[in-house]
């Protein structure tokens, strides 16, 4: 809406009230979806996002990643790879 005006015009058109007011939910319905996991982040792919996100630099992401995976807070080691190897999934 350009102003206020404008706005009260709708509001008062639809028969709308302002502030808080009751409902009433008429109907639920509930749905089984299936959806496949995301893949996994790369390290370059995580280094992106977090910098996006936070402007983090490559260098202090990987530090963090790293300290992370040695709390054992992560579970796959840093890699390029966003997929885990059979190697690895033995390991983990």
């Amino acid at each position: 809406f350009k102003d206020e005006a404008g706005l009260m015009t709708f509001m008062q058109a639809k028969h709308v009230q302002k502030g808080s007011q009751n409902g009433l939910i008429k109907d639920v319905q509930k749905q089984a979806k299936k959806s496949a996991s995301p893949r996994l982040f790369s390290l370059s792919a995580l280094q992106t996002m977090i910098n996006r996100r936070y402007h983090a630099s490559a260098a202090d992401v990987l530090k963090a990643v790293q300290a992370l995976y040695e709390a054992k807070y992560l579970s796959y080691p840093r890699t390029d790879s966003q997929y885990i190897t059979d190697q690895e999934f033995t390991y983990l």
